[in-house]
């Protein structure tokens, strides 16, 4: 066991116990990892194991893997993908209604600004290959004020606690982040702990040479934070060393701790409530003896403290990151797909596959073999040179000379029914497993346009799931970036992020005289109100879209022939035509030109009337029979 950490203060209790759990929950992580390393080569086509393709390269044959699963799942991100979604601020109270709309808009800019489509996509190819997918927000200050990220984070990088059940880690204590770091990078870093960095790798490059002298390790439990046999300098080299490549790695803790905060009501009180919690004891005494009839009560309350350490040293310590946040969240979101009921690991749509894609590539393999494969039945003495008369019979155009007199026959080991079968069968258990080859556009002319589309639907309903947890990270992490907004833009931001091309920008807590008072005050201020996301999701899909304009199509005869005005214009913008926002645009132009000359020939008509009424009125007053008009 190596010793490097003799002085026993707090931050050593607090290492000790950080070490503990992170290894305890990477172990955990790592037994996952394992799983989807192999999930991961099922669907980038490396599904063959080393001793598959010793055997392969033994006996000639190539190593040719037909790749069932990446089509699919392909086809499962882009449906996914070609789904708008529109997200939404709904406001939770009658006066926050009109500060929804520029709510909305606000969060669209940070959306548009962090290139959100690019990480979903990374977020949904992981949710459906390995079973979990990570979004992360953060804030970058510069000299103005802090700009909100919203970044994919490799599920590899981010442990949860290993206690976790919830998909919105409510019940999570801790989460890690980690990264490889080299020594000297994270020197730089962290110029005043340099040498406390070096001697991490030092004591750990010491151990990797002498590791007869060391006792066996001792294993970390759950009580690993109090045993009398470990120490916060205990170094499991695997988990935070790589001392052959000189790295580190470094591990950021997300810990949530709970918090009993006490108040008191009374209604002398400036509030009716003020927050006790902190009060000495003497305070409490002059507070009860002045509001003798107060009432007192608690509740809990999260607080989210975050630090950075590696194996031998804490680097940061910071307590209640986000003192803005009463519910402790992480700055996270996750999307998970389905859980093992006994792990409780994450898997994917990739896993239901492996065994039937298995399954066809043995028999697929085993079918090439036989087809390529002859066997030479001949007698003793009957080709003067067997190695050579071997090359020839496999060669499609060799030839062989045999003695006259002598048997000697060709076989080929031509597969029989059964092995086409079972090749077919294990194709169609891939079929049956998931996701119908239908889904990904592949058509079986054998079914009828009506089965397809049945097919397709099926397969749709399975994915709901998925979508429904891609649907709640995105909503997750756009709670937490509204917190942020709230708490931390505080000054004027110009934003338009709209449909409409000629729509004003919105100005955010925008600073306006009162035109009678003088005194200024906030319009369109972020930090009023409170707000839910509402996700709003539109598939536009090609054949989605085409159906949607038929539809349209159809119904336009019947709507002219009852006499009612068709909006041609939404016609149009159901079509894929190219160019038919600029001709809306024209068609929107003329029939406002056309409703402007019919204003203005009833403001004539008008004119006209009311002249000729004044006539009449002027010959009827001079006694003159004058015809109506």
């Amino acid at each position: 066991m190596i010793k490097d950490y003799p002085v026993q203060d707090a931050d050593f209790e607090k290492l000790k116990r950080w070490k503990s759990e992170f290894t305890q929950d990477f172990k955990h992580h790592q037994t996952w990892w394992n799983k989807k390393r192999e999930w991961e080569r099922f669907y980038d086509g490396d599904q063959l194991s080393q001793e598959e393709k010793a055997a392969l390269a033994g006996r000639g044959q190539p190593e040719v893997v037909i790749n069932l699963i990446k089509p699919r799942i392909d086809a499962i991100m882009g449906d996914y993908l070609g789904r708008r979604m529109m997200m939404r601020a709904r406001d939770k109270g009658s006066a926050d209604f009109e500060k929804a709309k520029y709510v909305t808009e606000a969060l669209r800019y940070v959306e548009e600004m962090n290139r959100f489509d690019e990480h979903e996509t990374q977020v949904a190819k992981n949710l459906f290959t390995s079973g979990v997918g990570w979004y992360k927000c953060n804030l970058e200050f510069d000299f103005l004020e802090p700009e909100i990220k919203i970044s994919y984070r490799c599920n590899n990088d981010i442990i949860l606690d290993r206690r976790c059940r919830r998909t919105d880690l409510k019940d999570a204590k801790r989460l890690w982040e980690t990264v490889w770091v080299e020594v000297g990078d994270l020197v730089e870093m962290y110029p005043d702990m340099k040498e406390d960095i070096e001697r991490s790798l030092a004591v750990a490059q010491e151990s990797f040479n002498n590791l007869g002298s060391y006792p066996n390790k001792t294993t970390l439990g759950d009580d690993y934070a109090t045993s009398e046999n470990v120490t916060a300098d205990t170094i499991d080299m695997d988990t935070f060393l790589d001392p052959k490549r000189k790295r580190i790695r470094l591990i950021n803790v997300w810990e949530r701790v709970q918090k009993r905060i006490e108040f008191a009501f009374h209604p002398s009180l400036e509030g009716s409530v003020i927050e006790i919690t902190n009060f000495s004891k003497e305070e409490m005494s002059a507070f009860k003896q002045l509001y003798p009839n107060a009432q007192y009560f608690t509740r809990t309350r999260w607080e989210i403290n975050s630090g950075i350490f590696i194996s031998n040293k804490i680097l940061e310590d910071k307590q209640n990151v986000r003192p803005h946040d009463s519910e402790g969240k992480f700055p996270f979101s996750r999307a998970l797909g389905n859980v093992e009921h006994e792990t409780f690991m994450p898997y994917g749509v990739v896993k239901q596959y492996i065994d039937a894609q298995k399954e066809y590539n043995k028999r697929r393999s085993k079918l090439l073999h036989k087809t390529n494969t002859n066997r030479i039945i001949a007698e003793e003495g009957a080709v003067a040179d067997i190695e050579r008369t071997r090359k020839e019979a496999a060669r499609p155009d060799g030839v062989v000379i045999y003695k006259a007199g002598k048997q000697f026959q060709i076989d080929k080991d031509n597969p029989d029914q059964s092995d086409v079968y079972l090749l077919n069968l294990a194709q169609s258990e891939v079929e049956a497993t998931g996701i119908a080859k239908e889904f990904a556009g592949q058509e079986d002319k054998q079914l009828s346009g009506k089965a397809i589309q049945l097919r397709q639907i099926t397969s749709d309903k399975m994915l709901r799931q998925y979508y429904a947890s891609l649907r709640a990270a995105r909503r997750d992490i756009f709670g937490i970036v509204l917190e942020e907004m709230q708490q931390y833009w505080t000054s004027e931001k110009l934003v338009k992020i709209t449909d409409d091309p000629d729509a004003q920008g919105i100005v955010l807590n925008q600073r306006v005289p009162d035109p009678i008072t003088g005194q200024v005050y906030i319009m369109n201020d972020l930090r009023l109100g409170k707000y839910d996301i509402k996700i709003d999701e539109d598939m536009e899909t090609p054949n989605q879209r085409t159906e949607n304009f038929n539809q349209l199509a159809a119904l336009m005869p019947a709507i002219i022939q009852s006499g009612q005005p068709f909006p041609v214009e939404y016609l149009i913008n159901a079509s894929d035509m190219p160019g038919k926002n600029d001709l809306i645009q024209q068609i929107m132009a003329e029939k406002q030109r056309q409703l402007e000359i019919a204003q203005a020939n009833a403001q004539v008509a008008q004119a006209q009337a009311v002249a000729a009424h004044a006539q009449t009125m002027t010959g009827a007053a001079n006694g003159q029979n004058v015809p109506p008009t």
